[in-house]
């Protein structure tokens, strides 16, 4: 019978025994027939009560079971949906959607991006959780480590830490997993998600913002900011994928080098680290060069911390020359235009 035609109190009657069915049993098979007609049932004029009772017993749930969750991560997706974000946001935790997000099941990582995308639904949603884009950022760190393949993910960490470095770097016996690179060739190897570094974080005609208006740059400055933020914190375990030319057609309208006609055109453009440390930020602007500095600071390091091996060393004299300030004698001014690669 189609869900539309079914009495929502005897179906969500017969739901929480299945789930009840589940805590008491977690080797017991997921009613997939079952959660698809709830997910279907489930809207905005759910009660309320029924709806976080949903999300409160699913969510345990999952740590639990043993089967293929996508059944229920499915109807908790609906739910998701259905609760307005200033609710919702009082059960968000960074510590909750960065496990999730790391965790070893797709279902459970699209769950986490349900609740990111809930957020960003309607603007009072982000703005009442400052700390969404934040999450994002660390989420995409976390699923680029794991995914990586110099990491190795072991799947009792991932159920305990809150550390994505902890998930991939704690030994354990058995459950090992090696990363295949897959996430990250999805977003430093495919045009649509790599140009959207460039296209928010550029001063130049194709930015996505309005430079015209005091707003839209703000709004670039603030792109700019949490891109020095990101590429550190991938540095620490994969350097290769942020400093090497992956798309030259995308790049070449964002790297304004001065000599470009001496350069054969294919020849490579140097990556988002050469983008970001050159060519990005206004130098005029005092804050942005604040920001810049400090991103040596902490590139350098992330680098020192995950070793300097598959570092080339022109890229480590270059890094610690503008660590270090970049100045000459008596100059408190950045000199010259950042790393040269």
């Amino acid at each position: 019978m189609a869900a539309h035609l079914e009495n929502p109190d005897t179906l969500f009657h017969e739901v929480f025994s299945h789930l009840s069915q589940l805590q008491q049993t977690p080797s017991s098979r997921l009613n997939d027939d079952l959660l698809r007609r709830a997910g279907h049932a489930v809207d905005t004029s759910t009660p309320h009560a029924t709806l976080w009772q949903l999300l409160q017993i699913g969510e345990a749930l999952l740590s639990t079971i043993t089967g293929d969750p996508q059944p229920l991560t499915r109807l908790l997706q609906r739910v998701v949906e259905s609760i307005p974000f200033d609710e919702l946001s009082s059960s968000l935790t960074p510590d909750k959607l960065i496990d999730g997000l790391k965790a070893p099941s797709n279902a459970i990582q699209l769950l986490c991006i349900a609740y990111l995308t809930r957020a960003a639904s309607r603007p009072s949603g982000a703005a009442e959780s400052a700390e969404v884009a934040e999450r994002a950022q660390e989420g995409i760190v976390a699923l680029l480590e794991v995914d990586s393949p110099e990491s190795t993910t072991f799947a009792s960490s991932i159920q305990s830490s809150g550390s994505s470095q902890a998930a991939s770097r704690v030994a354990s016996s058995g459950n090992a997993a090696q990363g295949q690179g897959l996430f990250s060739r999805r977003i430093f190897h495919d045009q649509a998600c790599y140009v959207v570094f460039y296209r928010w974080t550029t001063l130049e005609a194709a930015s996505n913002h309005d430079l015209s208006t005091k707003k839209g740059r703000s709004q670039v400055s603030i792109s700019q900011a949490r891109l020095l933020d990101f590429l550190p914190k991938v540095a620490l375990f994969d350097v290769p994928s942020i400093s090497t030319s992956t798309l030259p057609e995308i790049e070449r309208p964002f790297l304004r080098r001065e000599n470009a006609g001496t350069h054969a055109p294919g020849s490579p453009y140097g990556g988002l680290l050469k983008y970001a440390a050159r060519y990005m930020i206004d130098k005029d602007d005092f804050l942005m060069v604040v920001l810049w500095k400090e991103f040596f600071e902490k590139l350098f390091a992330a680098i020192q911390e995950s070793g300097t091996r598959r570092v080339p060393s022109k890229m480590l004299e270059a890094i610690a020359h503008d660590a270090d300030g970049g100045r000459e004698a008596g100059n408190d001014h950045p000199n010259g235009d950042g790393i040269h690669l």
